[in-house]
């Protein structure tokens, strides 16, 4: 047998045996009680739908082989993110202290022989943890992911998940930003505007190198400014985001920071920002009611030990320091 084939089966053995033990390990019994263990806990249950290209998916046990979902939650206020990760039909049981949290955002990981191809999105799903003691059914959260895309949406299924003595308090999906009643493609040529693959809407001026990193700027104040649309009669609205770093996970929009509609002039400058932090933003185009799609961008790096590439992407700044 060929060397190298031989060493590539006894590590996939070794792998197959260490991924079976720690499913073992990390199966836990789902108590419907409370018990001393969790006092000062509340428990919020409900269902992750996730569907990618019109398929549902069910997901293994284990972190380390086969295919995961794991959705990264943040206390109100604060910067700690809890990793959740989710088993089998996506039913999930979590207890947690009473407060407000977030669900930031998610990321999926496929793993097969040589492969671990992943997927990461923005979320954003506000729920509550009302008081300890209690179970809370928080709804089912349908994610439908294709392509680049993900759409959400919070189903209501109480009558068929609740349980003696549980309360309901369905997870709040954030609005979105500003007054609109119609949103057409930022590329449509009613805008007035060149799009490539590079830009996919306004191309930005201002902060430098703005389009492909978190441009350092000397104010907490920046002026943000893009190239305006070849139409007179358009206005712009602006959106600043913080930018949420963690599991090596970079540039996920988090909280929405500043907003601004229907501006006549292409540039923006926030009330006093974060010191050193980092934030994304975009434009979108406006003719009263009627908004386009918001402004991405993608991006190909190449290095000698290193490819990266992305679309979807936002501009970045970050702040000066103290």
């Amino acid at each position: 047998m060929n060397v190298r084939l031989r060493n590539s089966i006894v590590t996939l053995l070794v792998q197959l045996t260490l991924s079976l033990w720690l499913l073992g390990c990390a199966e836990q019994p789902v108590r419907e009680a409370f018990g001393p263990t969790e006092a000062g806990y509340g428990e919020v249950f409900g269902r992750i739908d996730y569907r990618e290209d019109g398929k549902e998916t069910a997901w293994d046990a284990s972190e380390f082989w086969g295919d995961s979902l794991t959705l990264f939650v943040r206390a109100a206020g604060t910067e700690e993110v809890q990793k959740l990760a989710l088993a089998g039909d996506g039913t999930f049981h979590w207890r947690l202290r009473p407060g407000e949290y977030v669900i930031v955002g998610f990321r999926v990981v496929r793993r097969s022989f040589g492969r671990n191809p992943r997927r990461t999105a923005r979320l954003m799903t506000s729920f509550s943890v009302p008081h300890a003691g209690q179970a809370f059914y928080i709804g089912d959260l349908r994610i439908v992911t294709q392509k680049d895309r993900s759409r959400f949406d919070v189903v209501d299924r109480w009558e068929g998940s609740a349980k003696p003595g549980a309360a309901k308090a369905l997870m709040r999906l954030e609005p979105p930003p500003g007054r609109f009643t119609r949103v057409t493609g930022i590329c449509s040529p009613s805008w007035g505007l060149e799009c490539d693959r590079s830009y996919q809407g306004v191309r930005p001026v201002l902060p430098e190198g703005t389009a492909w990193n978190f441009a350092p700027t000397k104010s907490l104040t920046p002026r943000l400014e893009w190239q305006p649309s070849s139409r007179r009669d358009v206005t712009y609205d602006v959106a600043i985001y913080e930018s949420v770093a963690f599991e090596g996970i970079k540039g996920l929009r988090g909280t929405l920071i500043a907003y601004a509609e229907g501006l006549r002039e292409p540039h923006y400058s926030p009330a006093p920002l974060e010191h050193w932090k980092q934030y994304e933003w975009t434009v979108r185009l406006r003719d009263d009611d009627t908004v386009s799609s918001w402004t991405t961008t993608s991006f190909n790096f190449f290095a000698v030990v290193m490819w990266s590439s992305g679309s979807g992407q936002y501009f970045g700044f970050e702040t000066p320091r103290r």
